[in-house]
């Protein structure tokens, strides 16, 4: 008697399990499953570059980063010419010390660096420490990976923006020649003004 009863209990429990699988799943496994998970919501219109958020121009093509150290990489271009936007995070070196190196990779024509001769100012935005700075002149471009040989492009400008939010910073560098570049002043401004943290 005790037999059939015990048969009977398993039988109506294995039946019950195989009609309701979901029944079967502990709350513990349901954390398991969705830990790590990112739940980020952008606001219409805006994009996501690493922990902001921003409105990026239509006419800009989003590329896949050339190299592991690029954050994000734009095309941004008119119909004869490339200008490059790359975006940079983690990297080592001071704000200061990053754009320092950035102005002088220009040269003016005599061949002095343009370091002190660009312009530079700072604004606050939102919650973000911003930097803009633009130059043009001769551009010492570095070969594959800083190591090969220096290529001079005359009549080339600089536009960045290097971005502070509270625990990391990001470093906007956009570079091509200086007649399409000055077309982009406008729009690039207003989506670095654009940025704010997720």
């Amino acid at each position: 008697m005790v037999g059939c009863i015990l048969s009977f209990y398993i039988t109506m429990s294995e039946t019950d399990r195989l009609k309701n699988p979901d029944n079967n799943i502990t709350s513990t496994s349901m954390k398991i499953a969705n830990r790590g998970v990112e739940r980020i919501t952008l606001k219409d219109g805006y994009s996501r570059i690493g922990n902001l958020q921003g409105v990026v121009p239509d006419a800009w093509m989003r590329e896949n980063p050339s190299n592991s150290m690029r954050l994000a990489q734009f095309n941004i271009s008119d119909k004869s010419k490339r200008c490059e936007l790359i975006v940079f995070s983690g990297i080592g070196g001071s704000v200061d010390a990053n754009l320092n190196r950035w102005l002088g990779q220009f040269l003016d024509s005599d061949k002095k660096r343009m370091t002190d001769y660009s312009t530079v100012r700072n604004e606050k935005i939102h919650e973000l420490e911003i930097t803009f700075a633009y130059t043009a002149g001769i551009y010492l471009k570095s070969g594959m990976g800083n190591r090969g040989p220096t290529v001079e492009k005359p009549n080339y400008g600089l536009l960045a923006a290097i971005v502070r939010a509270t625990n990391e910073t990001y470093y906007f560098k956009c570079t091509g020649p200086k007649k399409t570049l000055d077309n982009y002043i406008n729009s690039f401004e207003t989506f670095i003004r654009s940025l704010e943290l997720l």
